[in-house]
Formats: structure tokens, C-alpha cells, sequence
């Protein structure tokens, strides 16, 4: 249920190249990001627990929330990722107030969906620190960090937990080969804490037992044949291509009427009209 070990390796030699360390021991082999994301809400959260989410995120991990019957509080973020000052101040009042505290944060950090934006070192050090005051447990969603096409990269939250004390046990890091070499795989992978990935073991066990073998082992070998390496500059420039023509179109079109933060990888863009239209009624046009 926890993976091939053969599968668990190709994971860390991944990881590995992207700056972070992990044993395959801490390793757990999913269908996807999302199904690690639910493994670990089904454990880990109760009703009427608070999980803080970013504004805008991805739908996904919030039917997983509302369903085991989290209460759901937003954060605002902008084109350096998640509003540390926002999460700050909301963490403080609540506890000064003696109001419930929040048990989460769920964060997509790098190239995040739908807005596009990336969390900058300083805040990514920060919400570590911030976690750790609070003791909360920070989900981070990195199906996309390897689509970079601009710019340098930047450690994950899970790698940077080591530089602040306290942080390495409360981070739980999500990953996926579906979007880098081919969704319908659906093979994903989770790196967690011993007392996180024990129960989501078992409860993996209670729902689709373990991922198929044979796609398992094929994603080892493509892995460690470097194969992988050698097809992620062809997809970085194809996204490249696509976001380039998308970004000159809409400056083409609309000009000052859109106000939009470009990103330097991934699949998303997020704007706003500036002209105080109503988007919806460009989604019917649109549809």
C-alpha cells in the first residue's frame, strides 16, 4: 500500500534534484496529489476543525475540507504567493479573542492554481515561522514546481523547513507525475512525518489498497533512466510557447482593461477585469 520501493527511490532521486532530502521510508505512493491530500484530511481533521485556504485556490482540496466538515477561513495572496501578514494578524486576533485556532494551512506555493503565483523565499521562511508559533500544520500542494520556464527556482517549504526550527515535523508535501508526464497515470506521491504517514497508510489501505505495480515500476525506470530529466525542458518550452501567446494576446485585446500577473511556469494565469465588468458575464460569452 505504500508503494513499490522501487518507486518510493525514483521519488526521492526526484526530490533530491529539486533540493529537498527524504528516505523512501517516508514516502507514500498515491493516485494522484489529491488522493494524498484526502488521505491525510480523513486523518487528520475533524468536524469542526478550521483549515485556512488561499483566495483563490483550488477546488479540489476544498469538496475534501467541506466534506469532513472543516470550517473553511481565507487568505488572501498576491503575485509573491500567500499574504503572511494577513495569516499573521487573523492567527493573533483569533487567539487573543480565545477563538478556536486553526489546525492547517493549505498553500500551493509554486505556480499555484488558478492564480499563477509564486510564494517568494522571504515568505515561504516566514509562514514556516508562523506555523510553527501556531502549531499549524502546513499541506503543501507541488504538483507544477517542476514547469518552471522563467526565472530561478525556489526551495520548497518542505526542503526550507530545516532552516526554521520546529518547522521539519509540521510540513506535509504533495507531488504528482500527472503533470509531467502524462495525467492519465495518476501516480503521486506524499512525503510526510512517521506519526502523519501511519495512519494515512492504513486508511489508504481501506480504500484502493495500493496503486498499480506495473505503472509504478514504469515511472522507476523512466525515472531513473533519465528520461525524465531529458522530456522536461520539451514540455517547459512547449508551456513557455502557450503562456507567451496568451500573455500577448491579452495585452493585444484588453490592454489596461486586465490586470494580470504573469507566471513564470506551470498552467495558470489569474487577472481581473480593471474596468469593474462583472466576469460572469464574459463566461457565458465565453462558454
Amino acid at each position: 500500500a505504500e508503494g513499490l520501493l522501487a518507486a518510493r527511490e525514483a521519488v526521492c532521486q526526484v526530490l533530491v534534484e529539486r533540493g529537498m532530502q527524504c528516505t523512501p521510508d517516508q514516502i507514500l505512493i498515491t493516485s494522484g496529489s489529491q488522493q494524498g491530500f484526502d488521505l491525510v484530511i480523513r486523518t487528520l481533521v475533524r468536524a469542526g476543525d478550521i483549515a485556512i485556504v488561499e483566495r483563490p485556490t483550488y477546488t479540489g482540496p476544498l469538496r475534501s475540507l467541506r466534506v469532513a466538515g472543516a470550517r473553511l477561513v481565507t487568505v488572501g495572496i498576491d503575485g509573491e504567493g500567500i499574504d503572511v501578514d494577513e495569516l499573521a494578524e487573523l492567527l493573533r486576533s483569533r487567539r487573543a479573542a480565545g477563538e478556536t485556532m486553526p489546525k492547517l494551512v493549505y498553500t500551493i506555493p509554486t505556480f499555484g492554481n488558478p492564480s499563477g503565483a509564486t510564494m517568494s523565499l522571504a515568505r515561504r521562511l516566514r509562514l514556516l515561522e508562523i506555523a510553527v508559533e501556531y502549531g499549524l500544520i502546513v499541506l503543501e500542494d507541488d504538483p507544477y514546481g517542476a514547469l518552471r520556464f522563467h526565472g530561478e527556482p525556489i526551495a520548497a517549504l518542505h526542503a526550507l523547513a530545516a532552516q526554521v526550527p520546529g518547522a521539519e515535523h509540521l510540513v506535509i508535501h504533495f507531488g504528482s507525475f500527472s503533470k509531467i508526464i502524462a495525467p492519465g497515470l495518476r501516480l503521486g506521491f506524499m512525503v510526510s512525518p512517521a506519526p502523519v504517514r501511519a495512519p494515512c497508510l492504513i486508511a489508504r489501505q481501506l480504500t484502493d489498497l495500493s496503486s498499480p505495480g506495473w505503472i509504478q515500476m514504469a515511472i522507476a525506470r523512466y525515472v531513473t533512466s533519465g528520461r525524465l530529466a531529458a522530456h522536461l525542458p520539451l514540455i517547459r518550452a512547449g508551456y513557455r510557447a502557450k503562456a507567451e501567446a496568451m500573455r500577448d494576446a491579452l495585452v493585444e485585446q484588453l490592454g489596461d482593461r486586465f490586470d494580470c500577473h504573469f507566471p513564470e511556469g506551470g498552467m495558470f494565469a489569474w487577472g481581473r477585469l480593471a474596468d469593474g465588468r462583472d466576469a460572469r458575464q464574459w463566461l457565458a460569452l465565453a462558454i
